[in-house]
């Protein structure tokens, strides 16, 4: 398997869409940035992507990975486009979530979607 495009939108520190193209990197990269600037997520995300979930004794925060700054109304995502063989393939998952109710109503669970296209 050898990702090819991950697009997170509204998760962790990163506020709006925001894609790394991972086709223009050499078989071998590095991930660096300062404290808090997103490296994890950017691993959490291509788990989340996958599995649905997060590693490690994070895996039942997912409705956290969210990011704080995103209105509630804001979709929160992930699409990871990848190649397994010859085939590729995207993934693409939405947060669940909640969302305001209409009128001062309560508010309304969003449940998690998740889409497998092949091409």
């Amino acid at each position: 398997m050898r990702p090819e495009k991950l697009t997170i939108q509204n998760i962790g520190p990163f506020i709006g869409a925001h894609t790394i193209d991972f086709s223009t990197l050499g078989d071998i990269f590095l991930i660096f940035g300062k404290t808090g600037a997103g490296k994890t997520t950017i691993f959490d995300a291509l788990c989340y992507a996958f599995y649905g979930n997060v590693p490690g004794s994070r895996k039942d925060l997912v409705r956290q990975m969210r990011s704080q700054g995103s209105l509630d109304t804001d979709e929160a995502s992930v699409t990871l486009e990848f190649t397994l063989g010859l085939q590729r393939y995207r993934i693409i998952r939405v947060l669940p979530g909640e969302r305001p109710g209409k009128r001062g109503a309560k508010s309304q669970a969003i449940p998690e979607d998740v889409h497998l296209d092949q091409w």
